[in-house]
């Protein structure tokens, strides 16, 4: 691998590499928030496993020796794998080269790399809570926090909360934000139920809902911006875990939580506000064009109509729209 900046170089783990990796993997202080203590054996097994030749399909990781230049000294690990276009980043570094900036270094470097060499441009980090030096490295190189998992990695026995972080290097019109409508989009507005749909006997998602956000929200954060009046955010969030399609979701924007209701380009410029994003990077999908569709527009957002009934209208802006939503990734993709 070609040299990354004047002051650091990544090239190949190899069996020259042993002292670095098994330090990295004792050290309590780089271990501590990652995970729990290895066994001599797990760690000689983990190192066989990377020093293996790497390409960008390989399902192993952390396996570029970060070195710096001027004085030789071997500084931790750093890679990436990669999954559905997406490449999830780490690094590893020994405690004594903490805050000096090698890891926002290495980690430019390493994206510089997988975009010029491989052509990635979307990436990924999940950062256990509390790793606050990690949490700022990852917001000084252009990451964001878009999802949070709660109880998702056990350490010493304690279980520890995820931060997923996203970061994209493609152009500012490309999509960045996926919004989504709620009701007899992504879930079944019955007609004969009333109140919050988190209570209702039943509920189901509109079919081919969890295929598309399925492969959608391995490329792009997912909300739901809906017009619900009675619903809270926690409550969309019930609603949404009984149907499974919790998982996909990174958040909800809804009257209770806005102050305002959806209808109207302030919705969308609120939603651009709160996610640190431009409007025109957003993209909102949904299925009626006064509520949905036409505020969107407005706002200057990207927008998809699901017009399920295949209805006709005199609009004459050539709105993109599907009438099914196993179409949908497809026709995100074309936009």
């Amino acid at each position: 691998m070609a040299l990354c900046t004047q002051r650091l170089s990544l090239t190949p783990l190899s069996e020259n590499d042993w002292a670095l990796f098994y330090s990295l993997h004792v050290d309590e202080r780089v271990i501590a928030l990652c995970f729990d203590q290895p066994s001599l054996k797990d760690i000689q097994l983990r190192f066989q496993g990377r020093i293996q030749p790497w390409n960008k399909g390989s399902r192993h990781w952390l396996c570029l020796v970060i070195t710096d230049r001027v004085s030789g000294d071997k500084i931790g690990l750093t890679g990436f794998f990669l999954q559905d276009e997406v490449a999830e980043v780490g690094y590893m570094l020994l405690p004594q080269f903490h805050g000096k900036g090698y890891a926002t270094e290495s980690l430019g470097c390493l994206i510089d790399w997988a975009k010029q060499t491989h052509g990635i441009e979307q990436f990924s980090a999940t950062v256990t809570k509390g790793n606050l030096g990690s949490e700022r490295v990852l917001e000084k190189s252009g990451f964001s926090l878009t999802k949070t998992i709660p109880d998702a990695y056990v350490i010493s026995g304690v279980s520890h909360t995820d931060h997923i972080y996203r970061h994209s290097i493609q152009s500012p019109l490309a999509i960045s934000i996926v919004l989504f409508d709620w009701g007899d989009t992504l879930m079944v507005d019955l007609p004969n139920q009333q109140g919050k749909m988190c209570d209702w006997p039943e509920v189901y998602s509109v079919e081919g809902a969890i295929e598309a956000l399925q492969t959608l929200s391995k490329k792009y954060p997912i909300y739901v911006a809906t017009n619900a009046l009675d619903s809270t955010e926690s409550d969309i969030h019930k609603a949404f875990q009984r149907a499974g399609l919790a998982p996909f979701i990174s958040g909800y924007f809804c009257k209770t939580n806005m102050g305002i209701g959806k209808g109207s380009a302030k919705f969308f410029y609120t939603i651009a506000e709160a996610l640190g994003v431009c409007p025109d990077s957003m993209l909102m999908m949904g299925d009626t064009l006064d509520k949905d569709i036409n505020p969107a527009i407005e706002a200057g957002l990207k927008v998809i109509w699901f017009n399920r009934q295949n209805s006709d209208t005199v609009d004459k802006r050539n709105i993109p729209q599907i009438s099914t939503l196993f179409d949908l990734p497809h026709t995100v993709k074309s936009l």
